[in-house]
């Protein structure tokens, strides 16, 4: 099971508010290179590390997490 980065219940969603060095910023938080973003509006979001690095290597496998 893939540990979370960021695990927030008090925001309703999550903002992405950069772009930058390989990573993405989420509420405020830097994550390092592919994330999935997962949960639901109102209990919460997880922020966890994807190991899908190209839209390409995008499988049923790599998102039975949704």
């Amino acid at each position: 099971m893939p540990s979370s980065l960021t695990k927030d219940t008090n925001i309703q969603s999550p903002i992405i508010s950069d772009y930058s060095g390989g990573g993405f910023t989420i509420g405020g938080v830097f994550n390092k290179g592919s994330v999935m973003i997962t949960g639901e509006e109102g209990s919460g979001y997880g922020v966890d590390a994807w190991s899908i690095d190209d839209a390409e290597n995008i499988t049923a496998d790599s998102l039975r997490r949704i």
